[in-house]
Protein backbone atom coordinates (compact mmCIF):
# COMPACT_ATOMS: atom_id res chain seq x y z
CA UNK A 1 0.00 0.00 0.00
CA UNK A 2 2.85 2.35 0.77
CA UNK A 3 4.33 1.63 -2.67
CA UNK A 4 1.06 2.71 -4.26
CA UNK A 5 1.03 5.89 -2.20
CA UNK A 6 4.60 6.65 -3.31
CA UNK A 7 3.70 6.01 -6.98
CA UNK A 8 0.61 8.21 -6.64
CA UNK A 9 2.63 10.84 -4.82
CA UNK A 10 5.24 10.80 -7.63
CA UNK A 11 2.53 11.10 -10.26
CA UNK A 12 0.96 13.93 -8.34
CA UNK A 13 4.28 15.76 -8.13
CA UNK A 14 4.92 15.02 -11.80
CA UNK A 15 1.52 16.53 -12.71
CA UNK A 16 2.15 19.45 -10.42
CA UNK A 17 5.50 20.04 -12.14
CA UNK A 18 3.84 19.86 -15.57
CA UNK A 19 1.17 22.35 -14.47
CA UNK A 20 3.93 24.66 -13.21
CA UNK A 21 5.73 24.31 -16.57
CA UNK A 22 2.54 25.08 -18.48
CA UNK A 23 1.83 28.05 -16.25
CA UNK A 24 5.39 29.34 -16.67
CA UNK A 25 5.19 28.84 -20.45
CA UNK A 26 1.77 30.52 -20.58
CA UNK A 27 3.02 33.44 -18.49
CA UNK A 28 6.06 33.78 -20.74
CA UNK A 29 3.91 33.71 -23.89
CA UNK A 30 1.48 36.19 -22.35
CA UNK A 31 4.33 38.57 -21.47
CA UNK A 32 5.72 38.21 -25.00
CA UNK A 33 2.27 38.95 -26.45
CA UNK A 34 1.90 41.93 -24.13
CA UNK A 35 5.27 43.27 -25.34
CA UNK A 36 4.22 42.78 -28.97
CA UNK A 37 0.96 44.60 -28.33
CA UNK A 38 2.92 47.43 -26.74
CA UNK A 39 5.14 47.65 -29.82
CA UNK A 40 2.09 47.58 -32.10
CA UNK A 41 0.45 50.37 -30.11
CA UNK A 42 3.63 52.45 -30.37
CA UNK A 43 3.78 51.76 -34.11
CA UNK A 44 0.12 52.70 -34.54
CA UNK A 45 0.63 55.89 -32.53
CA UNK A 46 3.60 56.76 -34.75
CA UNK A 47 1.58 56.03 -37.89
CA UNK A 48 -1.27 58.16 -36.54
CA UNK A 49 1.11 61.06 -35.91
CA UNK A 50 2.58 60.68 -39.40
CA UNK A 51 -0.93 60.61 -40.90
CA UNK A 52 -1.92 63.74 -38.96
CA UNK A 53 1.25 65.54 -40.12
CA UNK A 54 0.51 64.47 -43.68
CA UNK A 55 -3.10 65.69 -43.39
CA UNK A 56 -1.93 69.03 -41.97
CA UNK A 57 0.39 69.52 -44.92
CA UNK A 58 -2.35 68.52 -47.36
CA UNK A 59 -4.77 70.91 -45.64
CA UNK A 60 -2.19 73.71 -45.85
CA UNK A 61 -1.80 72.99 -49.56
CA UNK A 62 -5.59 72.93 -49.97
CA UNK A 63 -5.93 76.31 -48.24
CA UNK A 64 -3.13 77.78 -50.34
CA UNK A 65 -4.73 76.45 -53.53
CA UNK A 66 -8.09 77.78 -52.38
CA UNK A 67 -6.55 81.16 -51.70
CA UNK A 68 -5.12 81.34 -55.23
CA UNK A 69 -8.32 80.00 -56.79
CA UNK A 70 -10.94 82.08 -54.99
CA UNK A 71 -9.77 84.21 -52.09
CA UNK A 72 -6.94 86.05 -53.85
CA UNK A 73 -9.32 87.83 -56.22
CA UNK A 74 -11.58 88.93 -53.38
CA UNK A 75 -8.77 89.89 -50.99
CA UNK A 76 -6.68 91.80 -53.51
CA UNK A 77 -9.78 93.58 -54.83
CA UNK A 78 -10.67 94.66 -51.30
CA UNK A 79 -7.13 95.85 -50.64
CA UNK A 80 -7.05 97.79 -53.91
CA UNK A 81 -10.46 99.33 -53.15
CA UNK A 82 -9.27 100.46 -49.73
CA UNK A 83 -6.09 101.99 -51.19
CA UNK A 84 -8.01 103.70 -54.01
CA UNK A 85 -10.43 105.10 -51.42
CA UNK A 86 -7.47 106.75 -49.68
CA UNK A 87 -7.31 104.41 -46.67
CA UNK A 88 -4.07 103.77 -44.81
CA UNK A 89 -1.88 100.75 -45.48
CA UNK A 90 -3.07 99.29 -42.17
CA UNK A 91 -6.74 99.59 -43.16
CA UNK A 92 -6.04 98.17 -46.61
CA UNK A 93 -4.29 95.16 -45.02
CA UNK A 94 -7.26 94.66 -42.70
CA UNK A 95 -9.55 94.73 -45.74
CA UNK A 96 -7.22 92.24 -47.45
CA UNK A 97 -7.24 89.82 -44.49
CA UNK A 98 -11.00 90.09 -44.01
CA UNK A 99 -11.68 89.45 -47.70
CA UNK A 100 -9.12 86.60 -47.77
CA UNK A 101 -10.98 84.84 -44.96
CA UNK A 102 -14.29 85.59 -46.65
CA UNK A 103 -13.01 84.02 -49.88
CA UNK A 104 -11.71 80.94 -48.04
CA UNK A 105 -15.03 80.58 -46.22
CA UNK A 106 -16.92 80.96 -49.50
CA UNK A 107 -14.91 78.14 -51.06
CA UNK A 108 -15.25 75.90 -48.00
CA UNK A 109 -19.03 76.34 -48.08
CA UNK A 110 -19.01 75.59 -51.81
CA UNK A 111 -17.07 72.40 -51.10
CA UNK A 112 -19.54 71.33 -48.43
CA UNK A 113 -22.47 72.10 -50.74
CA UNK A 114 -20.91 69.77 -53.30
CA UNK A 115 -21.79 66.97 -50.85
CA UNK A 116 -25.05 68.29 -49.44
CA UNK A 117 -26.62 70.26 -52.29
CA UNK A 118 -28.69 69.11 -55.22
CA UNK A 119 -27.76 69.55 -58.86
CA UNK A 120 -30.62 72.03 -59.23
CA UNK A 121 -29.50 74.20 -56.32
CA UNK A 122 -25.81 74.08 -57.26
CA UNK A 123 -26.13 74.75 -60.97
CA UNK A 124 -23.77 71.80 -61.49
CA UNK A 125 -23.81 68.13 -60.63
CA UNK A 126 -23.42 67.25 -56.98
CA UNK A 127 -20.15 65.52 -56.11
CA UNK A 128 -18.62 67.11 -59.21
CA UNK A 129 -15.36 67.87 -57.40
CA UNK A 130 -14.63 64.30 -56.36
CA UNK A 131 -15.90 62.95 -59.69
CA UNK A 132 -13.20 65.15 -61.24
CA UNK A 133 -10.60 63.92 -58.74
CA UNK A 134 -10.52 67.17 -56.74
CA UNK A 135 -9.92 66.53 -53.05
CA UNK A 136 -11.61 69.19 -50.94
CA UNK A 137 -11.84 70.02 -47.24
CA UNK A 138 -14.81 67.73 -46.47
CA UNK A 139 -12.82 64.75 -47.71
CA UNK A 140 -9.73 65.83 -45.78
CA UNK A 141 -11.79 66.13 -42.60
CA UNK A 142 -13.36 62.73 -43.30
CA UNK A 143 -9.90 61.17 -43.69
CA UNK A 144 -8.93 62.64 -40.34
CA UNK A 145 -11.95 60.96 -38.78
CA UNK A 146 -11.76 57.75 -40.86
CA UNK A 147 -8.11 57.12 -41.82
CA UNK A 148 -9.04 54.11 -43.98
CA UNK A 149 -10.48 56.57 -46.54
CA UNK A 150 -6.95 57.75 -47.32
CA UNK A 151 -6.22 54.56 -49.27
CA UNK A 152 -9.45 55.01 -51.24
CA UNK A 153 -8.57 58.61 -52.11
CA UNK A 154 -5.00 57.69 -53.08
CA UNK A 155 -6.37 55.14 -55.58
CA UNK A 156 -7.63 58.12 -57.56
CA UNK A 157 -11.41 57.91 -57.19
CA UNK A 158 -11.80 56.47 -60.70
CA UNK A 159 -14.11 53.73 -59.45
CA UNK A 160 -17.75 54.85 -58.88
CA UNK A 161 -17.88 52.60 -55.79
CA UNK A 162 -14.99 54.59 -54.30
CA UNK A 163 -16.86 57.84 -54.94
CA UNK A 164 -19.89 56.41 -53.15
CA UNK A 165 -17.67 55.34 -50.24
CA UNK A 166 -15.98 58.74 -49.93
CA UNK A 167 -19.23 60.68 -50.30
CA UNK A 168 -20.65 58.81 -47.29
Amino acid sequence: MEELAVVNDTRFHSMEDRIDEYQTDFTSQFEHLDQRLGHLEEHMDQQHEEMMAYLRSVMEYYLQKTYYKTASLISNSSKASALLAGQTAEVSMLAFEYAKNLGLAFQLIDNVLDFTGTSASLGKGSLSDIRNGIITAPILFAIEEFPQLDAVVKRGLDNPADIDLVSF
